[in-house]
């Protein structure tokens, strides 16, 4: 159900943040994205598999280093994306 889909997607601020932290398209690993997210790993970890998992955040495997970046194609985050440049736009 797309409720709880966005529901598990932006129940929390730190997954707000990561969503915003990959807002750019860029692919980020957990090291870049801890820099940017002031929270514990482990706390991370367990978001951006959330978000893995309702297929918000694609995870991409390089040799020994994952990196993870928006699922742009997912019509529910389109929306968010163009907010959150909204946003970085104005505030810059």
């Amino acid at each position: 159900m797309v409720e709880d889909e966005v529901e598990k997607g932006l129940g929390s601020p730190v997954k707000l943040r990561i969503l915003r932290a990959l807002a750019s398209g860029e692919a980020l690993t957990m090291y870049e994205l801890l820099k940017k997210i002031p929270t514990k790993p482990t706390t991370l970890r367990r978001h951006l598999k959330d978000l893995v998992e309702i297929g918000w955040v694609e995870e991409q495997q390089y040799a020994t280093v994952k990196k993870y970046r928006m699922n742009s194609g997912k019509k529910a985050l389109k929306h968010l994306i163009a907010l959150f440049r909204e946003v970085s736009i104005s505030t810059d």
